[in-house]
């Protein structure tokens, strides 16, 4: 039972790679919000990018917690940079699901690990852009107190629909296993030679 709990270690681990992972959420979102049209995808293009970053943290931390502990540090961080309470929420609730999705594949399944990726970032991807629909108001608000462009956020909200954006869910899990995939290629071409982590099954 020891063995599966966490240690300092892997909290400082876990801390790390959530932070890289983070660094290159913010980077896409930016390139992906030049134009309203493309924002709803900026999780999408995120989990491609940062697959290998998520998969080798999975990797590293295969104890019951890891997945739960990267929500939380990426919750957190969302909170604390203005974007309200829903997209800690959803991540958090998406967190939890992916923690037993991979505890059924006792954390070492690459498989397993696959689809809590993509469950746990298209929650953070509802979490981010369904509410455009029902809470515009409050979104609209949010974004004056963080000195968002007015007018950009005024277009987004006015065309987001429903279809538009079960279209971004979809796309955001097809990235999450993509990102999972070339994560795997790069383990076996680069880490496990290296000897930095051990092969994903």
């Amino acid at each position: 039972m020891n063995e599966n709990k966490l240690k300092a270690r892997d909290f400082i681990t876990t801390g790390i790679f959530s932070i890289l992972f983070i660094v290159i959420f913010f980077i896409c979102m930016m390139c992906m919000s030049i134009i309203p049209y493309t924002q709803p995808f900026g999780i999408a293009l995120t989990v491609l990018i940062a697959g290998p970053v998520y998969m080798i943290m999975r990797a590293k931390v295969t104890k019951t917690g890891g997945i739960f502990l990267f929500g939380a540090v990426y919750a957190i961080i969302m909170f604390a940079t203005g974007a309200g309470w829903v997209i800690p929420v959803a991540t958090m609730a998406g967190a939890l699901i992916a923690e037993v999705i991979s505890y059924a594949g006792k954390h070492i399944s690459f498989k397993m690990n696959t689809i809590a990726y993509a469950v746990m970032m298209v929650a953070v991807a509802a979490g981010s852009y369904f509410p455009l629909l029902s809470m515009k108001d409050y979104y609209l608000e949010l974004a004056k107190g963080n000195a968002i462009e007015g007018d950009m956020m005024t277009e987004l909200v006015g065309f987001i629909n429903m279809p538009f954006l079960l279209l971004a869910m979809a796309v955001t899990a097809l990235c999450a296993v993509l990102g999972a995939i070339i994560a795997k290629a790069m383990f076996k071409k680069h880490f496990i030679k290296a000897g930095i982590v051990k092969e994903v099954k």
